[in-house]
């Protein structure tokens, strides 16, 4: 960064009568950042554990789905294609992975789903198809929170975190 823009920047931050790091890098956090490391339950095992999770598996099965589980988590495949059907079979599937033990590095304890992709829908596979996949999200309006993101998966299509 060029000396005038950083004289640009302080000159913006002291007309506009902001404090100059409001305008770029801190060099501290926010004091108000440190409320995550006393977040209730964060070292504690996840809420989501439990009975639940394998009722989801028997409801997956029932629904001719192949599933697995456990307490802490669930692993399905979902039918992809006119080949679909389970990758062990020799057929083809989107792949959903749910966990309750793999904590957030922030925020600790919680509910860790991946739906894998076998190809990209949008076209070309990679961070570019990822990227058409978040936007397309967020433009269809579909109802629901977007806290998780599409990016590419090293080993096949895009995975959606």
């Amino acid at each position: 960064m060029s000396l005038q823009a950083v004289g640009a920047e302080a000159a913006i931050a002291q007309t506009s009568g902001l404090p100059p790091h409001v305008t770029g890098n801190r060099r501290e956090p926010d004091e108000m950042l440190a409320a995550i490391d006393e977040l209730p339950g964060k070292d504690e095992p996840s809420l989501w554990a439990g009975d639940e999770m394998t009722k989801v598996v028997d409801l997956l099965e029932a629904n001719g789905l192949v599933a697995n589980g456990s307490h802490q988590g669930i692993t399905t495949e979902f039918p992809y294609e006119t080949n679909g059907g389970p990758a062990i079979a020799g057929g083809t599937s989107n792949l959903l992975t749910v966990t309750t033990e793999e904590p957030h590095p922030s925020f600790g304890s919680g509910l860790l789903m991946r739906l894998m992709l076998q190809e990209d829908p949008t076209g070309p596979a990679g961070p570019l198809g990822a990227m058409e996949l978040n936007e397309l999200e967020i433009q269809t309006g579909c109802n629901a929170h977007f806290i998780g993101s599409w990016c590419s998966n090293p080993s096949g299509g895009p995975q959606c975190s």
